[in-house]
Protein backbone atom coordinates (compact mmCIF):
# COMPACT_ATOMS: atom_id res chain seq x y z
CA UNK A 1 0.00 0.00 0.00
CA UNK A 2 1.61 3.61 -1.25
CA UNK A 3 1.14 6.04 2.00
CA UNK A 4 1.51 8.43 -0.20
CA UNK A 5 -2.11 7.29 -0.99
CA UNK A 6 -3.62 8.51 2.08
CA UNK A 7 -1.02 11.20 3.30
CA UNK A 8 0.00 14.57 1.34
CA UNK A 9 1.05 16.78 4.33
CA UNK A 10 -1.34 16.08 6.66
CA UNK A 11 -3.99 17.29 4.83
CA UNK A 12 -7.22 15.42 4.54
CA UNK A 13 -7.96 11.88 3.14
CA UNK A 14 -9.23 12.04 -0.35
CA UNK A 15 -10.67 9.04 -1.47
CA UNK A 16 -12.28 8.37 1.51
CA UNK A 17 -16.33 9.26 1.87
CA UNK A 18 -17.01 12.83 1.32
CA UNK A 19 -16.22 15.64 5.06
CA UNK A 20 -13.41 16.91 6.71
CA UNK A 21 -11.23 13.66 7.74
CA UNK A 22 -8.04 13.10 8.71
CA UNK A 23 -5.75 10.49 8.57
CA UNK A 24 -3.99 9.98 12.27
CA UNK A 25 -0.96 8.00 13.32
CA UNK A 26 -0.93 6.82 16.91
CA UNK A 27 2.77 6.87 17.86
CA UNK A 28 2.55 4.61 20.84
CA UNK A 29 0.22 1.47 19.17
CA UNK A 30 2.09 2.62 15.49
CA UNK A 31 -1.73 2.49 14.30
CA UNK A 32 -3.65 4.22 12.22
CA UNK A 33 -7.35 6.04 13.06
CA UNK A 34 -9.28 8.85 11.29
CA UNK A 35 -10.47 12.08 12.63
CA UNK A 36 -14.09 13.08 11.69
CA UNK A 37 -15.24 16.64 12.02
CA UNK A 38 -19.06 17.07 11.64
CA UNK A 39 -21.66 19.87 11.85
CA UNK A 40 -24.06 18.25 14.61
CA UNK A 41 -24.38 18.52 18.30
CA UNK A 42 -25.88 16.07 20.49
CA UNK A 43 -22.56 15.43 22.12
CA UNK A 44 -24.12 12.77 24.54
CA UNK A 45 -26.05 10.63 22.11
CA UNK A 46 -22.93 10.73 20.14
CA UNK A 47 -20.40 9.45 22.74
CA UNK A 48 -22.76 6.83 23.75
CA UNK A 49 -21.93 4.95 20.71
CA UNK A 50 -18.53 4.17 22.05
CA UNK A 51 -20.83 1.48 23.87
CA UNK A 52 -21.45 0.08 20.40
CA UNK A 53 -19.18 -3.04 20.06
CA UNK A 54 -19.61 -5.56 17.49
CA UNK A 55 -16.75 -6.54 14.50
CA UNK A 56 -19.55 -5.10 11.66
CA UNK A 57 -19.61 -1.71 13.58
CA UNK A 58 -17.29 0.75 12.87
CA UNK A 59 -15.79 1.41 16.06
CA UNK A 60 -15.94 4.90 17.59
CA UNK A 61 -12.77 5.61 20.27
CA UNK A 62 -13.31 9.39 21.34
CA UNK A 63 -15.15 12.37 20.94
CA UNK A 64 -14.61 16.02 21.27
CA UNK A 65 -16.93 18.67 21.18
CA UNK A 66 -14.84 21.58 18.97
CA UNK A 67 -16.29 25.47 18.36
CA UNK A 68 -20.08 23.59 18.15
CA UNK A 69 -18.40 20.93 15.81
CA UNK A 70 -17.47 17.21 16.78
CA UNK A 71 -14.60 15.28 15.84
CA UNK A 72 -14.99 11.71 16.36
CA UNK A 73 -12.12 9.68 16.38
CA UNK A 74 -12.91 6.38 14.59
CA UNK A 75 -11.31 3.40 12.97
CA UNK A 76 -9.08 3.39 9.93
CA UNK A 77 -10.18 1.37 6.62
CA UNK A 78 -7.58 0.76 4.49
CA UNK A 79 -9.63 -0.46 1.87
CA UNK A 80 -12.34 2.93 1.69
CA UNK A 81 -16.00 2.37 1.24
CA UNK A 82 -17.70 -0.57 -0.99
CA UNK A 83 -18.26 1.13 -3.63
CA UNK A 84 -14.44 2.41 -4.34
CA UNK A 85 -13.38 -1.45 -3.21
CA UNK A 86 -15.45 -3.05 -5.95
CA UNK A 87 -14.57 -0.67 -8.65
CA UNK A 88 -10.69 -1.25 -7.56
CA UNK A 89 -10.36 -4.97 -6.63
CA UNK A 90 -11.62 -8.38 -8.15
CA UNK A 91 -14.51 -9.66 -6.58
CA UNK A 92 -16.00 -13.12 -6.32
CA UNK A 93 -19.24 -14.39 -5.11
CA UNK A 94 -17.94 -15.25 -1.60
CA UNK A 95 -17.02 -11.26 -0.85
CA UNK A 96 -20.59 -10.39 -1.42
CA UNK A 97 -22.18 -12.98 0.65
CA UNK A 98 -19.80 -12.23 3.68
CA UNK A 99 -20.11 -8.21 2.85
CA UNK A 100 -24.32 -8.54 2.77
CA UNK A 101 -24.30 -10.98 5.83
CA UNK A 102 -21.78 -8.98 7.85
CA UNK A 103 -23.77 -5.87 7.05
CA UNK A 104 -26.74 -7.56 7.88
CA UNK A 105 -25.22 -8.82 11.13
CA UNK A 106 -24.37 -4.84 12.28
CA UNK A 107 -27.92 -3.78 11.28
CA UNK A 108 -29.37 -6.98 13.22
CA UNK A 109 -27.01 -5.38 16.29
CA UNK A 110 -28.17 -1.90 15.95
CA UNK A 111 -32.21 -2.09 16.09
CA UNK A 112 -31.38 -4.45 19.00
CA UNK A 113 -29.74 -2.26 20.76
CA UNK A 114 -32.49 0.48 19.51
CA UNK A 115 -30.70 2.29 16.96
CA UNK A 116 -32.00 3.07 13.37
CA UNK A 117 -29.01 3.82 10.92
CA UNK A 118 -30.79 6.00 8.40
CA UNK A 119 -28.00 6.17 5.79
CA UNK A 120 -27.37 2.62 4.76
CA UNK A 121 -25.65 2.94 1.00
CA UNK A 122 -22.23 1.68 -0.79
CA UNK A 123 -20.39 4.91 0.81
CA UNK A 124 -21.43 3.98 4.26
CA UNK A 125 -19.82 0.62 4.11
CA UNK A 126 -16.23 0.27 4.85
CA UNK A 127 -13.75 -2.82 3.69
CA UNK A 128 -11.00 -3.52 6.46
CA UNK A 129 -7.62 -4.74 5.27
CA UNK A 130 -9.27 -8.37 5.52
CA UNK A 131 -11.74 -7.80 3.40
CA UNK A 132 -14.72 -7.82 6.14
CA UNK A 133 -17.53 -5.09 5.81
CA UNK A 134 -18.36 -2.56 8.39
CA UNK A 135 -21.60 -0.50 8.72
CA UNK A 136 -20.37 3.58 8.85
CA UNK A 137 -21.21 6.97 9.15
CA UNK A 138 -23.18 6.58 12.29
CA UNK A 139 -22.97 10.25 13.28
CA UNK A 140 -26.26 10.19 11.81
CA UNK A 141 -28.30 7.52 13.18
CA UNK A 142 -30.66 7.75 16.10
CA UNK A 143 -32.07 5.96 19.21
CA UNK A 144 -35.08 7.80 19.20
CA UNK A 145 -37.98 6.27 17.45
CA UNK A 146 -39.96 9.58 17.14
CA UNK A 147 -36.96 11.31 15.66
CA UNK A 148 -38.76 13.42 12.85
CA UNK A 149 -36.01 14.54 10.64
CA UNK A 150 -34.93 12.52 7.30
CA UNK A 151 -32.06 11.65 5.28
CA UNK A 152 -32.57 10.34 2.02
CA UNK A 153 -30.47 8.68 -0.81
CA UNK A 154 -31.37 6.79 -3.55
CA UNK A 155 -30.49 4.22 -1.74
CA UNK A 156 -33.84 4.84 0.73
CA UNK A 157 -37.00 3.64 0.86
CA UNK A 158 -39.84 5.01 -1.02
CA UNK A 159 -41.87 6.36 2.04
CA UNK A 160 -39.14 8.12 3.37
CA UNK A 161 -40.30 11.19 1.21
CA UNK A 162 -43.34 11.67 3.89
CA UNK A 163 -41.85 10.02 7.15
CA UNK A 164 -39.26 9.79 9.15
CA UNK A 165 -36.72 6.85 8.70
CA UNK A 166 -37.76 3.76 10.46
CA UNK A 167 -35.90 0.42 11.47
CA UNK A 168 -37.58 -0.99 8.10
CA UNK A 169 -36.26 1.53 6.34
CA UNK A 170 -33.22 0.57 6.85
CA UNK A 171 -34.18 -2.86 5.89
CA UNK A 172 -34.70 -1.71 2.63
CA UNK A 173 -31.52 0.01 2.37
CA UNK A 174 -29.33 -2.88 2.82
CA UNK A 175 -31.66 -4.78 0.41
CA UNK A 176 -31.34 -1.99 -2.46
CA UNK A 177 -27.38 -1.84 -2.03
CA UNK A 178 -26.57 -5.19 -1.91
CA UNK A 179 -29.19 -6.15 -4.34
CA UNK A 180 -27.27 -4.15 -6.43
CA UNK A 181 -23.98 -5.82 -6.29
CA UNK A 182 -25.56 -9.55 -6.25
CA UNK A 183 -26.91 -8.90 -9.93
CA UNK A 184 -23.50 -7.48 -11.24
CA UNK A 185 -21.03 -10.16 -9.75
CA UNK A 186 -23.30 -13.11 -9.30
CA UNK A 187 -23.41 -15.60 -11.68
CA UNK A 188 -26.90 -16.26 -13.04
CA UNK A 189 -27.87 -19.53 -11.14
CA UNK A 190 -29.90 -20.79 -8.08
CA UNK A 191 -27.59 -19.42 -5.37
CA UNK A 192 -28.44 -15.52 -7.43
CA UNK A 193 -31.78 -16.10 -7.65
CA UNK A 194 -32.27 -17.22 -4.18
CA UNK A 195 -30.13 -14.15 -2.70
CA UNK A 196 -32.49 -11.83 -4.74
CA UNK A 197 -35.70 -13.56 -3.27
CA UNK A 198 -33.73 -12.66 0.07
CA UNK A 199 -33.96 -8.75 -1.42
CA UNK A 200 -37.18 -8.57 -2.38
CA UNK A 201 -38.34 -9.39 1.03
CA UNK A 202 -36.80 -6.63 2.50
CA UNK A 203 -37.89 -4.04 -0.41
CA UNK A 204 -41.73 -4.64 0.22
CA UNK A 205 -43.59 -1.85 -0.67
CA UNK A 206 -45.63 -1.60 2.47
CA UNK A 207 -43.11 -1.51 5.54
CA UNK A 208 -44.94 -3.41 7.67
CA UNK A 209 -44.49 -6.62 5.29
CA UNK A 210 -40.70 -6.15 4.45
CA UNK A 211 -38.64 -8.78 6.76
CA UNK A 212 -37.12 -8.04 10.14
CA UNK A 213 -33.31 -7.79 10.76
CA UNK A 214 -33.47 -11.18 12.55
CA UNK A 215 -34.88 -12.94 9.86
CA UNK A 216 -32.84 -10.96 7.06
CA UNK A 217 -29.70 -12.97 9.34
CA UNK A 218 -31.33 -16.21 9.41
CA UNK A 219 -32.29 -16.43 5.52
CA UNK A 220 -28.70 -15.28 4.72
CA UNK A 221 -27.53 -17.86 7.29
CA UNK A 222 -29.03 -20.73 5.79
CA UNK A 223 -28.31 -20.01 2.29
CA UNK A 224 -24.62 -19.69 3.03
CA UNK A 225 -25.00 -23.02 5.30
CA UNK A 226 -27.02 -24.55 2.02
CA UNK A 227 -24.41 -23.57 -0.39
CA UNK A 228 -20.85 -24.39 1.44
CA UNK A 229 -20.06 -20.87 3.24
CA UNK A 230 -20.47 -22.27 6.52
CA UNK A 231 -16.78 -20.43 7.23
CA UNK A 232 -18.28 -17.32 7.03
CA UNK A 233 -20.72 -17.34 9.82
CA UNK A 234 -17.87 -19.14 11.97
CA UNK A 235 -15.46 -16.59 11.40
CA UNK A 236 -17.53 -13.80 12.34
CA UNK A 237 -18.92 -15.25 15.14
CA UNK A 238 -14.94 -15.53 16.10
CA UNK A 239 -14.56 -12.27 15.72
CA UNK A 240 -17.64 -11.07 18.35
CA UNK A 241 -16.25 -11.88 21.55
CA UNK A 242 -12.80 -10.64 21.45
CA UNK A 243 -14.77 -7.44 20.00
CA UNK A 244 -17.06 -6.82 22.69
CA UNK A 245 -14.10 -7.53 25.31
CA UNK A 246 -12.13 -4.78 23.93
CA UNK A 247 -11.71 -2.34 21.24
CA UNK A 248 -11.87 -3.66 17.52
CA UNK A 249 -8.70 -2.89 16.93
CA UNK A 250 -6.41 -1.36 19.37
CA UNK A 251 -7.36 0.77 22.76
CA UNK A 252 -7.05 4.10 22.45
CA UNK A 253 -6.13 4.80 26.07
CA UNK A 254 -4.00 7.78 25.58
CA UNK A 255 -5.72 10.36 23.15
CA UNK A 256 -3.21 12.76 23.35
CA UNK A 257 -0.46 10.05 21.89
CA UNK A 258 -2.30 11.27 18.44
CA UNK A 259 -0.22 13.61 16.63
CA UNK A 260 -2.51 15.30 14.03
CA UNK A 261 -0.66 17.07 11.36
CA UNK A 262 2.45 15.32 11.61
CA UNK A 263 2.74 12.55 9.00
CA UNK A 264 6.16 11.46 9.14
CA UNK A 265 6.75 9.18 5.90
CA UNK A 266 9.36 7.29 7.03
CA UNK A 267 7.13 6.05 10.14
CA UNK A 268 3.73 5.75 8.03
CA UNK A 269 5.15 3.94 5.33
CA UNK A 270 6.68 1.25 8.43
CA UNK A 271 3.24 1.13 9.95
CA UNK A 272 1.42 0.49 6.59
CA UNK A 273 4.05 -2.97 5.34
Amino acid sequence: MDANKFVTDGNNITDLSSGNIQLLFHYATENFYTKKRVVISDLPYQTNRMNLRFPSIIQLYYVENIDNELEFYQEFFPNGDLKNFTKNNCIVTEDIARFFYQCARGLQYLHKNGYIHRDISPRNIFIDINRNASLGDLEYSTNNPDASSRIISKYSAPEIKEVPNTKKSDIYSIGATFGKYILKYLEDDDLKNEFLNIVSQTKAEEPDNRISADELVGQIEDLLKKNGMQSIIDEFECRIEPCQNNYTFCRLDDIKGIRDNQFIQEIVSKALD
